[in-house]
């Protein structure tokens, strides 16, 4: 991905000399490092909040035959939408 982005910015601004080439290769890595970054703080946040509310993470399954298999979903108690409207209705 990021040479691929290297090429582009190459080609689109006319590239040719050494100091143009540290520049956008700086700034291709500060890039990477704010991707890397992002994604280490997003696993960090994952992390901390299965610890505090230790609940089952919601795992889904394609099987063949089977169809779309969600596991731990409890949707036998939840309501319809429509329940939820005349709830909000009648609460104004």
């Amino acid at each position: 991905m990021l040479q691929v982005l290297r090429q582009n910015l190459i080609e689109d601004h006319d590239i040719q000399s050494a100091a143009e080439f540290m520049l956008m290769d700086l700034a291709l890595m500060a890039y990477y490092n704010t991707i890397k970054g992002q994604r280490m703080l997003g696993d960090l946040t994952t992390q901390i909040e299965r610890e505090l509310f230790r609940g089952d993470s919601l795992g889904v399954n394609l099987r063949e035959k089977q169809g779309l298999i969600v596991n731990n979903f409890p949707a036998n108690g939840v309501p319809s939408p429509s329940t939820n409207l005349q709830r909000l209705s009648l609460n104004r």
